[in-house]
């Protein structure tokens, strides 16, 4: 998976605020039977429509004349071969499924919705009765369920632990007799390490509306003093897609109500949270204004973030961040298969603002780098103003269940580090202090460890990647190899088409329309693509002109189009096309995930 972390201004260590965490519980309806709950939702999403190469948006005249074409094509007895008769029948099975579903409105319109997962439901015979409005309901309804029933099933309610420790006497100098012996000086400074606070909280969320969730949370906190605990009731409505409510409130003594309301679109945000005290009517309630904007409407755009905080000491910050791609070069061995290292792009993000208080105004700027393939990201922050100067280095990992991140801050108030981890939705957060005075040397040496680790673990992760894309190149190149089954699988096919295409390419070529002399589809990477890892299309492609025209959607599996072979599965791959048109030669490469028209717009 892919991770990416937001940068923010830096806070002091003790002002650390750690994300409340939720888990909905629900009840999967009676009429709903799923085989697989880690399958994906959309896999294989539009796989039926590119069995027959169509749009979503296909008439059912098209639907009808484009099955009826294949299977004339694919029939069983028009092949007497035995091998042939049974890839034949193969694909024949393959098309009357295709026909069955999307030829039924009803059925049709399942699939639209729900994916391949809504045809394994019981539908009853009144269900097709219903109005569109009831249908709309019950597909929203059932598309939530399944959205979120891996989590559901799989993942307790979340809970956070912190923990924040004093471990100043590790590195401060030795208090004891100057003649201790180096066990009892360890023991001593062991000895004085100090439990600062422990915090535990256990949220649960439950949905009781279209628009509204409720959560309830437990939080119980133990300092030198004492502890105490408390309940959390959250109320949270969603009034359109784009603007939000919660409230929040403390059930026991001390009472803490807090109000928010959000805006949300794709260029910007605006929100405004207000936290009222009840015990302290004298005092006004402590408001917070945050307001993000893209200053235009590029995918990179720098973004400005505005932030007022009204309370006892009024702060305003101001800020840009910036999300650009970064190129970086990795050095390529003479080997083919290990030169294609997929870690050859990774993102980039900074931001840079003022921060203005009444006690400590300051500089600030941070800058990160998130390896999209390693699901990590590193970061440096500096920031400089009355306080002094500091500085903070961080990294963190993530995978799909677990996550484990450190931030190292030097300032004038100290050093010290945060340790955050969570594994199935349950975290634990552990603010370790490790000098109270500036100690540039202390920095260093703790931010030496877990990066020369870091280092090591990235070594080890190239060279593991190097060999998953070795075995996977290998692995490909064998089943492009003559002789093996889904080679021999599509040529069959591809011999299945080759009267089709002959017969339009005549056409096509009386009239001046569309011909297309060679076709490949293959991975999109040049280098992977010398290694052979491509298909020659020029026949199925040939077969899908209409009227002068080849479409083909973007969200199409194109290894389910009749006559396409999958060269490369583990990487991105393109068509590349030369065709004739009005007498003139044309040339096209699109990626896959691109829908491809033929021909181009103008030509």
């Amino acid at each position: 998976m892919i991770i990416t972390h937001s940068l923010i201004p830096f806070c002091d260590i003790a002002t650390f605020n750690h994300v409340t965490t939720y888990c909905a519980l629900k009840v999967i309806p009676p009429r709903v039977f799923i085989s697989n709950v880690d399958s994906k939702m959309n896999g294989d999403r539009y796989s039926l429509y590119a069995v027959l190469n169509l749009p979503i948006a296909a008439t059912d005249q098209e639907i009808h004349e484009r099955h009826r074409a294949l299977s004339l094509t694919f029939h069983p007895d028009k092949h007497p071969n035995d091998e042939d008769k049974r890839l034949a029948t193969e694909k024949f099975l393959e098309l009357q499924k295709a026909y069955e579903v999307l030829s039924d409105p009803f059925l049709r319109r399942v699939y639209d919705l729900l994916g391949p997962p809504g045809l394994l439901i019981n539908w009853m015979e009144e269900d097709r009765t219903k109005s569109a409005a009831e249908l709309q309901t019950i597909f929203n309804q059932l598309r939530q369920e399944w959205m979120t029933n891996q989590v559901d099933l799989n993942v307790a309610p979340k809970g956070q632990a912190t923990c924040s420790v004093d471990a100043t006497s590790l590195f401060s100098d030795y208090l004891g007799l100057e003649n201790d012996p180096w066990p009892t000086r360890l023991r001593n400074r062991l000895e004085d390490v100090r439990l600062l606070r422990f915090t535990l909280r256990h949220d649960m969320r439950r949905r009781i509306a279209e628009r509204w969730t409720v959560g309830l949370a437990a939080r119980i906190s133990r300092q030198a003093n004492g502890g105490r605990g408390n309940f959390i009731g959250t109320l949270r409505h969603q009034y359109s897609p784009r603007i939000s409510f919660k409230a929040t409130s403390t059930l026991l003594f001390p009472r803490e109500i807090n109000l928010c309301a959000k805006y949300q679109s794709d260029y910007g945000s605006a929100s405004v949270e207000a936290s009222i005290f009840p015990a302290h009517s004298l005092f006004p309630p402590t408001t917070l204004i945050s307001l993000s904007r893209k200053l235009s409407r590029r995918p990179d755009a720098m973004q400005g973030n505005l932030k007022v905080d009204i309370a006892h000491s009024p702060q305003v910050s101001i800020s840009l961040t910036s999300r650009d791609r970064l190129e970086m070069e990795v050095n390529r061995p003479d080997d083919p298969y290990t030169s294609l290292f997929p870690l050859s792009r990774v993102s980039q993000a900074t931001s840079f603002g003022i921060v203005l208080d009444s006690n400590y105004p300051k500089l600030f700027a941070e800058c990160g780098v998130t390896l999209a393939q390693l699901s990590s990201q590193c970061k440096l922050g500096l920031e400089f103003g009355l306080g002094g100067f500091a500085w903070s280095l961080g990294g963190g990992w993530a995978s799909r269940y677990a996550t484990l991140g450190a931030n190292l801050r030097l300032s004038e108030f100290g050093v010290a580090i945060v340790i955050d981890g969570s594994y199935m939705q349950q975290g634990l957060s552990l603010p370790v202090f490790l000098s109270h005075h500036y100690d540039l040397t202390l920095a260093l040496w703790v931010a030496a460890f877990p990066s020369a680790a870091c280092l090591a673990v990235y070594r080890l992760t190239i060279r593991r990647f190097r060999r998953q894309r070795q075995r996977e190149i290998t692995a490909a190149l064998q089943t492009l190899e003559p002789g093996s089954p889904k080679r021999r699988d599509a040529e069959a096919v591809i011999s299945f088409l080759k009267d089709r295409a002959r017969d339009s390419r005549k056409v096509e070529a009386s009239k001046g329309g569309l011909v297309v002399l060679e076709a490949t589809y293959g991975a999109i990477d040049t280098a992977e693509r010398n290694l052979g890892l491509f298909w020659d299309i020029t026949i199925p492609l040939q077969t899908l002109v209409r009227a002068s025209q080849v479409y083909i959607p973007g969200r199409h599996p194109k290894s389910r189009i009749q006559g396409f072979l999958d060269p490369a599965p583990f990487t991105v791959k393109s068509i590349r096309a030369l065709y004739l048109f009005r007498g003139k030669t044309h040339y096209v490469e699109i990626p896959e995930y691109i829908s491809l028209v033929l021909p181009l717009q103008g030509k």
